[in-house]
């Protein structure tokens, strides 16, 4: 059985981003961190869904919260 997606204070914010993502990278890491949490998607389902691995699927979640935490500034 896999684990329930971590993250959870991320879902609205997420949702925010897919809709004001202005380049493919910045779509990815929101849909990445948004599928599991809000149709609690396994990560195999949310690479398929985004058509990457399932390294990169976690590399774009792992993005994703290290950003909205202030760990890491976006990439230009």
């Amino acid at each position: 059985m896999a684990r329930r997606a971590a993250g959870a204070e991320f879902v609205e914010l997420a949702k925010m981003r897919v809709q004001q993502a202005k380049t493919i990278d910045e779509l990815r890491m929101a849909q990445a961190a948004y599928l599991p949490l809000a149709f609690a998607l396994s990560i195999g389902q949310t690479a398929e869904a985004l058509g990457v691995s399932r390294g990169w699927a976690c590399q774009l979640r792992g993005r994703f919260a290290r950003i909205e935490r202030g760990e890491m500034t976006p990439q230009a």
